[in-house]
């Protein structure tokens, strides 16, 4: 605990805050008026909703990790000029991105997502710039393990004093009666989680040679957790993917599209495995099963990949293109030069993993190629090509009764292709994406046609009040929902559901058949509806009904897609047949 402490105090010397200005004073400058713009939101009425100070914020905390990086990368550079130009290049242009942001009219996922890969791209560079001359990547492990862990340990610190004072401000106001605003805890929220711990965090960075650490740091916990439960998990779900990959090879089908899923996971897992184990394989005398592992992990895995790419080719295929499908689709090509550059380094390169990820992430979504422009642009051709294919041609772009009018002369098909591509490009692009067909004023949601293919049939009793017929002796709730809809005869339009009722102590099913021929009739009754009594397959026992509801995604009772609700009471007669 001493070691920790005089290891902090050591660090605030005054020649090491010379140098970590030196070092950094761009980054920390970029935090100081970073805080001062937040107490400013937070004291200011309404700044906060400025589209200058949103603006401001965003460049000053995305351009603290771009100054960062800029400086890692810059102590490896001997020539002076290509420094500073890289340098003042790159903060140039963040600075026309942020002017660009705060012009723009509308911003949309595009200007999201570019700027997002952007930061990732930053982030993730810190870690790497600084050892594109290292003979091997040891220093670059140990490195990203000491900057991962002084940024947790930051954290900590500054989240624990932040706790700290917060509960003394708590203590006065239950103690002393003295009132302390909210606007004081965000203060020392800023003050403490924000500025100190970046402080704490830059003040930690090696320099030099400590920052080129060749030394051999093998972490004994991480290796355990590697070795002991991260591998015989990651072979569990390989055992299981191959053996799904042999089902569906054995009945000829396609992968589910959600396949990609637990692949993906798969990868993911794999690639930390082995970095988890690099520094353990770097020794003299490595692991045998950490050899065998990471020798042999990316290989087993490549050919799963296929089956991601079956699974993503066949979403495409019946669902469309999304940017989201997109991205993933480059995932998984992404999957595939990784495996390969694993199996030919034979995991000694771990560098390129992060570095690749980066630059495969910015090029995919910064430039008119991005997917999200992509996307649009392709959705747009196939919106415009069904308009223009149409027997009557509206004017565009079209009016909400404009557009009602046109969409009910579409066949079911195509108007549902329509509504699918229009309501992806407004929903989850924006309203920019579709002003060349439709006005602002079109609201899209209520333009769906009821789907001829399924069929929907509901009966309902308004008020749950009825006449208990002659002769019940007692009645018991019946309450039915199944989405499996148990003893279905599917030559036939009979559907059978059952409800289970505790009598004496036991239990005993009684089941009711339903045709679909007389759910239709029902469904057709006029208002006010009285309760239906059906009889169930038990003599003394009729099933009188207040709710029902059927669901099928297929006109045919042979699909899967049912649903049956039904709600009641179970009517119990004495004797039955005397009373009739």
């Amino acid at each position: 605990m001493f070691k920790f402490i005089n290891k902090y105090l050591d660090m605030l010397s005054g020649e090491s805050l010379l140098r970590l200005w030196h070092r950094f004073w761009l980054p920390l400058l970029e935090v100081c008026v970073l805080a001062v713009l937040l107490l400013c939101g937070i004291h200011i009425e309404n700044l906060d909703a400025q589209r200058w100070w949103q603006v401001a914020v965003y460049f000053l905390s995305s351009g603290a990790i771009l100054s960062l990086s800029l400086q890692m990368w810059g102590e490896e550079v001997r020539r002076k000029w290509l420094r500073w130009t890289v340098f003042g290049v790159l903060q140039a242009l963040w600075v026309v991105n942020a002017i660009y942001l705060y012009y723009v009219s509308d911003f949309s996922i595009e200007h999201f997502v570019s700027n997002l890969s952007l930061v990732t791209s930053f982030g993730l560079s810190v870690l790497v710039c600084s050892f594109f001359r290292s003979k091997n990547d040891l220093p670059y492990w140990n490195f990203s393990l000491y900057t991962l862990a002084t940024a947790i340990v930051s954290i900590i610190i500054g989240g624990v004093l932040q706790g700290g004072v917060s509960l003394l401000y708590w203590m006065l106001d239950i103690l002393f009666n003295i009132d302390v605003s909210w606007k004081v805890y965000i203060d020392t929220s800023i003050i403490t989680a924000l500025l100190l711990s970046v402080f704490l965090f830059l003040l930690q960075q090696p320099y030099g040679e400590k920052k080129h650490n060749y030394t051999l740091h093998s972490v004994q916990i991480l290796n355990i957790f590697a070795r002991f439960l991260l591998a015989p998990l990651l072979m569990v779900y390989a055992v299981v993917l191959y053996v799904y990959a042999a089902r569906i090879l054995v009945a000829w089908t396609l992968p589910i599209g959600w396949v990609s899923v637990p692949v993906s996971i798969l990868v993911v897992g794999v690639i930390l495995l082995i970095i988890l184990l690099y520094p353990a394989r770097m020794q003299e005398t490595p692991n045998k099963f950490d050899k065998l592992c990471c020798r042999w992990m990316p290989l087993l895995i490549l050919p799963l990949l296929i089956l991601m790419t079956v699974g993503i080719a066949k979403r495409l295929n019946d669902y469309g293109i999304t940017y989201m499908r997109l991205y993933l689709l480059l995932f998984n090509f992404w999957c595939y030069g990784i495996c390969v550059y694993l199996i030919f380094t034979r995991s000694l390169k771990i560098k390129a993993i992060l570095l690749s990820f980066s630059i495969l992430f910015v090029l995919s979504s910064v430039g008119p190629w991005n997917f999200v422009n992509v996307t649009q642009r392709v959705l747009a051709n196939q919106v415009r090509g069904i308009i223009e294919n149409s027997v009557k041609k509206p004017k565009l772009p079209m009016d909400d009764e404009t557009f009602d009018t046109y969409v009910k002369t579409l066949p079911y098909e195509q108007h549902s292709i329509l509504m699918n591509k229009l309501s992806y490009l407004h929903y989850n692009i924006g309203s920019s994406a579709v002003k060349e067909f439709i006005t602002k004023d079109v609201t899209l949601w209520d333009k769906e046609v009821a789907d001829t293919l399924s069929l929907n049939y509901v009966f309902q009793v308004e008020d749950d009040v009825f006449t208990i017929p002659a002769g019940v002796e007692r009645i018991a709730a019946f309450d039915v929902y199944s989405s499996d809809i148990a003893d279905s005869v599917r030559t036939t339009d009979i559907m059978v559901v059952s409800s289970v009722v505790e009598e004496a102590g036991k239990e005993h099913e009684y089941f009711v058949s339903f045709r679909l021929s007389d759910i239709k009739k029902w469904s057709k009754l006029q208002t006010p509806v009285k309760p239906l009594i059906v009889p169930t397959r038990d003599k003394n026992v009729d099933l009188l009904i207040t709710n029902f509801s059927f669901y099928s995604g297929s006109n045919k009772l042979d699909t899967e897609d049912k649903n049956l609700s039904v709600h009641g009471y179970l009517l119990f007669y004495k004797n039955k047949g005397k009373n009739e």
